[in-house]
């Protein structure tokens, strides 16, 4: 197999190749692992695959293989519904054997996978090491390179940074990241500044058991950011939740942290929430302790401080080791309204970017990046947080482009 020089390429703009990403789906069998058709009807089929492509919590590639042989063009497909569940993994059976299948699926971390009906390969529980595979990034470093450089990009963010690592992860070039996570229907924004300065400075004396009150665990203020990995090369951060998150002041310890209850505008005092304000499917009883114990110890203080902000921006970036380079992804600061015709605008994003560019003015080592030069059209647009794929593929493209020169 390693004589045969097996080289895949991953093409993530999929828009030119939807007649080949149907056919993919619909007539392979052999490997197909999860068998869920499109329409037959082809203005259906691209409709249908045109709209799932654009979710922002989904990403996807078309799986192109060449060998000392010859070029097999683009024989798999993979669409994966962040975080952890693929939609789609198909293959054409020209590739049977090459073990392309099960190297594609260990890239992507093991992701959660219903396989359907009988296939020829067995990508679940065979966990055996494929090291006769390169990969060759078309769209990842454009040098042609099929060498792989490890752990360049280490991300802490929300889901954005999430959809933009994830690029990194099948590409070239390697990444890592901490993301926000769901515990009981509660969302853990450790993509909060005050999660990471308390991650790099440590808790104030007993402040940890006063979070563990609201939930939260000593892994959330943990951080493997400072760990000197052999080739790590660049942060990326973004810290939108700073500007959407309400945090509270302990009242005995002074640590502060934001809390999220479902369902609420977050920005306010969920003090005053009510169990009787969740949604159905969330575990009420789990918010029990939590909410009282916010409400007898913690005191809101509305979103960060200009001055709170910009003390944990210094302590973050004081501690990036010096050959280390930093990419701040800043926030999305307007809106269009196609109903309305107007173009609402974001205050508090607005003054996030504006004290992240004060912070970080005379420091050379650090780049923002403005979210809205990414994005082609407001259609692209969701909402405040989240865009077309597409945008998060170019911010990929940008920081790549930046590593690369």
């Amino acid at each position: 197999m390693r004589s045969c020089n097996i080289v895949v390429e991953i093409e993530h703009d999929i828009t030119p190749h939807l007649d080949r990403a149907i056919e993919l789906i619909n007539r392979t069998n052999q490997l197909n692992f999860i068998k869920s058709r499109l329409p037959e009807d082809p203005q259906q089929a691209t409709q249908d695959l045109t709209t799932l492509l654009a979710r922002h919590d989904v990403q996807a590639g078309l799986v192109r293989v060449v060998d000392r042989y010859g070029d097999h063009g683009y024989c798999g497909i993979y669409i994966l519904r962040m975080p952890r569940r693929l939609l789609q993994f198909a293959f054409s059976c020209r590739i049977l054997g090459m073990g392309v299948e099960r190297w594609l699926y260990q890239r992507l971390g093991r992701p959660h996978l219903e396989v359907q009906g009988e296939v020829l390969s067995d990508v679940v529980h065979d966990v055996s090491p494929i090291d006769w595979i390169q990969i060759r990034g078309s769209t990842a470093s454009g040098n042609g390179s099929a060498t792989e450089q490890k752990g360049w990009v280490f991300a802490r963010g929300g889901c954005d940074l999430r959809a933009v690592c994830h690029y990194f992860s099948v590409g070239a070039l390697g990444s890592s990241g901490e993301f926000n996570v769901s515990r009981q229907g509660c969302d853990i924004r450790i993509d909060h500044s005050m999660f990471l300065r308390y991650a790099i400075t440590g808790l104030p004396t007993g402040g940890m058991e006063a979070c563990r009150g609201l939930g939260y665990s000593e892994e959330d203020f943990r951080t493997t950011l400072l760990d000197q990995i052999a080739g790590t090369r660049a942060w990326l951060l973004s810290f939108w939740s700073d500007s959407a998150f309400a945090v509270y002041r302990h009242r005995e310890t002074g640590v502060v942290v934001p809390f999220m209850f479902p369902r609420w505008h977050q920005a306010t005092d969920v003090r005053n929430a009510s169990l009787d304000d969740l949604p159905a499917e969330h575990d009420r009883s789990w918010f029990v302790d939590p909410l009282a114990h916010l409400k007898e110890n913690f005191d809101y203080t509305g979103v960060i401080s200009e001055a709170l902000f910009k003390e944990n921006l210094k302590i973050i970036l004081n501690a990036a080791p010096r050959n280390t380079r930093v990419l701040i992804l800043g926030a999305n600061e307007h809106l269009w309204d196609p109903q309305a015709g107007i173009r609402h605008r974001h205050s508090d994003n607005e003054s996030l970017n504006r004290w992240t560019r004060a912070v970080t003015r005379w420091r050379r080592k650090v780049t923002i990046l403005n979210v809205r030069d990414f994005v082609a059209s407001d259609t692209e647009v969701h909402n405040w947080g989240h865009f077309d794929r597409t945008v998060y593929f170019r911010i990929y493209q940008e920081i790549d482009r930046r590593m690369q020169r």
